[in-house]
């Protein structure tokens, strides 16, 4: 095993440890009232994610809780609901991509930019 320095500059994968830290940004933008934690994501796209009706009743609270219905990630073709919306719990990375082009588009700014302003520790 090789021996390293970590710095201030050392990177880390993280993965899904950054999930909690994403839903804590995602419920300072709710208090805020930028988005609501009900309302169907696809209100706040600009274009279509998916072509599936579901896709207009999902909510943040649907990704939050990992009731989106979505498998945890796609390994080829178009994404589809496995499930139906809140009907179980199943992990699912796709549901944290697909909020975070939502919520791009809420802002129209960069998750970087709620990032900063909430968590300015983290660089």
């Amino acid at each position: 095993m090789e021996k390293c320095t970590v710095t201030e500059h050392t990177s880390f994968r993280v993965a899904s440890l950054t999930k909690p830290v994403f839903a804590y940004l995602v419920l300072k933008l709710v208090d805020e009232g930028v988005i609501e934690l009900d309302c169907p994501l696809s209100s706040y796209l600009d274009k279509p994610y998916l072509n599936d009706p579901r896709i207009d009743q999902l909510t943040a609270r649907h990704v939050l809780s990992h009731q989106t219905g979505w498998p945890n990630w796609k390994w080829d073709g178009e994404l589809e609901f496995e499930f139906s919306l809140g009907e179980k719990w199943h992990y699912s990375g796709e549901g944290y991509v697909y909020h975070t082009s939502s919520r791009n588009s809420a802002k129209k700014k960069p998750f970087v930019y709620s990032r900063k302003k909430y968590t300015p520790h983290f660089k």
